[in-house]
């Protein structure tokens, strides 16, 4: 079975971008499929299938300026039917090296994003004080946001409390998880009480 759709210019190129520098062929790239009724089009949950890309129109459509693209999928148990609606999403290669980060981490301004980098060697024993790191972002893959550039790998950044951040303003590092942005417990640690208790 195949799933006909459309991807604007820029999402072709930079799907066509990414696969470069991963190594690989765009043809074949991955690209998970779902039923057009799903409610949250963003949850990997209501994208079950997994169709390869397997045909690219030569040209923009004149209407939508959009390239037309076909994935080839297995459909075993019929899931689909021929004339359903479906959701599909563009999943990018990400090597091995590849930093990502919250969205909610990231500070865009009128040209730029940016993140609150802390420095080196600093510790919750004392507070530090953030730096503006600029960076440039790629794709989102699995809920996070890529760093193509402006990042290493076991850099830390500030994920929480970012209206309160300034240059000059001491912080105090306290490790997170960078997908629900919650601090992580130590372990043994009691755990935290509501506000004002």
């Amino acid at each position: 079975m195949y799933v006909d759709f459309e991807a604007g210019e820029q999402t072709y190129l930079q799907l066509v971008e990414q696969n470069l520098a991963a190594g690989k062929s765009l043809m074949g790239a991955k690209v998970a499929v779902g039923l057009a009724t799903a409610e949250q089009a963003t949850d990997a949950d209501n994208y079950p299938l997994e169709a390869t890309l397997s045909a690219v129109d030569n040209r923009l459509g004149n209407a939508t300026g959009a390239l037309r693209l076909r994935a080839t999928l297995e459909n075993p148990d019929g899931t689909l039917l021929p004339g359903l609606f479906a959701r599909v999403r563009l999943t990018a290669p990400v090597s091995i090296s590849t930093v990502l980060v919250n969205d909610a981490a990231i500070v865009t301004d009128q040209t730029n994003r940016m993140v609150w980098k802390i420095p080196a060697g600093s510790s919750a024993a004392s507070p530090t004080f953030p730096q503006p790191q600029r960076i440039t972002i790629g794709a989102m893959t699995d809920g996070l946001r890529v760093v193509t550039s402006g990042l290493q790998a076991g850099d830390e950044i500030v994920v929480n409390g970012l209206m309160r951040v300034r240059p000059g303003a001491p912080v105090i590092p306290m490790p997170g998880d960078m997908r629900t942005l919650q601090p992580l417990q130590a372990a043994g640690a009691p755990s935290p009480t509501a506000q004002g208790q």
